[in-house]
């Protein structure tokens, strides 16, 4: 049987999934087969190929058109973009027609009959093609005459729409387009997914592993599930998903990774959408458009705006958006996922394991609290937080991006641990052991220390709680509950009042042991 989720047979109809996207392709045949023009906004593996080919295959069984589906740019560095496009209507390309009105009106006078609807996909790899502004200009021009008003046209891309349509350019290409911004898988679109391809459900904690490791990006969620397709039931697990996208990052996606950093940012030629996601990154708040503007235009080559900016990284499922930046405050929140790691400036520059562990690990508890509505599925008050094996799934790859060499479950003599990571000065491992509050935490601090072997450097316990408070007593709750054996001058507290995270100190042979309490609030 082949697998459903190949990538060229993840494009077919019946991978097809999601309201937006389903919605999207409704709405565009009605705006192309009025003769209008769409700009569609998505990052590289958002769908914006598979959302292409399900409108042609729609448009197509309409026996009055006639679709032109222009992939990207020509591959031979002699064939311009307009002998691309006279190639494909079977327009010659000698003689007179020197320009897309040309190569259009002789089309529209032999085919009376059917509507011509343009498709093209890729827009960004037209970039770099001679005279590529010019020809745009001239299209864009060509379909606001009366006797090519019917064509409908619409243009796929993420940096290209906003190059080509940039005035420094000379460039009025979609000026009059109705613009769509693809955003990310939801939770029930992956799910929606998974039930078209498997015979059985995935597991709860893989299917929540696949969603927060891949962010929603439909590119690397059918990565994960063409080779979870692969696998057994057995062992469709968090852990080999996590294992999965080890894989993806170091090895299989290392040229999707650069192709999507390139799509966000350009050194030297446009950095303001990367300059605003390093900004929510940072800080989660509400922002005004005065605000936002600062960060954006100052080393770019074209004239943007903040909305231009806020379209490119939503449309590579980079981030989420409440509000218009131009009426009211607007908070864009990343969306947790291995994507977001490549926009990190620095990793630790610490070798001694111990302190390593613990300032990389504060980093990425303080992630999971800030992007804690990431971590629920549901809806509205049925909301539930995901598997506990997620967690440690996400805490897991977010070590290994900051040089740690993390094993999920390794297996040890005393039993069974969530992380152990090799110590990145080669001395040993260190382990970290993750819990969600209500199960079995009250024995964390015990069962973490029974993991050690002579060969351990470092001890950590993670503690996720949905209901934590800082203003509830969160330091001594925790204690009480968890350290409750321990004298109180054992306990050191190691986070500053105000920190999203608790962090404190027990002292126990062998080893210290580490305890990080992350609240996440469902709001």
């Amino acid at each position: 049987m082949t697998n459903p989720y190949h990538r060229w047979t993840t494009k077919r109809a019946r991978h097809f999934v999601g309201h937006q996207r389903e919605q999207f392709v409704t709405d565009i045949m009605e705006e192309v087969l009025q003769g209008g023009s769409v700009a569609l906004y998505g990052g590289h593996g958002m769908g914006k190929s598979a959302l292409l080919l399900e409108l042609e295959t729609r448009l197509t069984a309409r026996p009055d058109v006639r679709v032109a589906r222009l992939v990207s740019a020509p591959s031979t560095p002699d064939q311009t973009a307009l002998q691309a496009l006279a190639w494909e209507l079977g327009v010659p390309t000698q003689g007179p027609y020197l320009d897309p009105r040309a190569v259009l009106t002789t089309w529209v006078v032999n085919n009376r009959s059917k509507q011509l609807i343009l498709l093209y996909d890729e827009l960004d790899t037209y970039l770099e093609l001679p005279g590529i502004v010019k020809f745009f200009s001239a299209l864009e021009n060509a379909l606001q005459e009366e006797e090519l008003a019917d064509i409908g046209l619409v243009g796929a891309g993420g940096l290209g729409l906003i190059f080509l349509g940039a005035k420094e350019l000379g460039s009025a290409f979609m000026s009059r387009a109705v613009k769509y911004v693809l955003e990310a898988f939801t939770y029930d679109d992956i799910k929606a997914l998974c039930q078209r391809g498997f015979d059985t459900p995935l597991a709860d904690d893989a299917l929540d592993t696949l969603w927060r490791l891949s962010g929603g990006n439909p590119a690397l969620v059918t990565y994960g599930l063409e080779r979870l397709w692969r696998s057994s039931e057995a062992e469709r697990t968090a852990a080999h998903v996590t294992q999965l996208f080890d894989r993806f990052i170091h090895r299989d996606g290392s040229n999707f990774l650069d192709r999507l950093e390139a799509s966000v940012s350009v050194r030297n030629t446009f950095q303001s959408p990367g300059n605003l996601l390093k900004l929510f990154m940072s800080e989660i708040e509400p922002y005004q458009e005065e605000t936002l503007a600062t960060r954006v235009g100052l080393e770019d080559l074209v004239e943007v705006n903040v909305k231009n900016c806020l379209d490119i990284l939503l449309a590579s499922g980079l981030i989420r958006v409440r509000g218009e930046p131009h009426n009211r405050p607007l908070l864009a929140q990343p969306i947790h996922s291995i994507l977001l790691q490549r926009f990190r400036t620095s990793r630790s520059s610490l070798l001694e394991p111990q302190p390593r562990l613990q300032e990389d690990l504060t980093e990425i508890c303080t992630e999971i609290h800030r992007l804690a509505v990431d971590f629920y599925k549901g809806q509205n008050d049925d909301r539930t937080l995901v598997e506990e094996a997620t967690f440690s799934a996400v805490i897991a790859i977010g070590l290994r991006m900051r040089g740690w060499p993390s094993q999920r479950e390794a297996i040890q003599v005393a039993g069974r641990t969530d992380i152990r990571a090799d110590s990145v000065d080669g001395s040993g491992h260190v382990i970290t052991e993750v819990k969600l509050w209500g199960r079995k935490h009250k024995t964390v601090h015990r069962q973490v220390v029974a993991y050690s072997t002579s060969e351990t450097r470092a001890l950590a316990v993670v503690m996720i709680a949905d209901h934590l408070k800082k203003e509830d007593g969160w330091c001594a709750a925790y204690i009480e509950a968890c350290l409750s054996d321990f004298a109180e001058e054992d306990i050191e507290r190691i986070s500053p009042e105000g920190a999203d995270v608790l962090i404190l100190r027990v002292q126990d042979t062998p080893l210290p042991v580490l305890h990080i309490l992350v609240p996440v609030p469902r709001r």
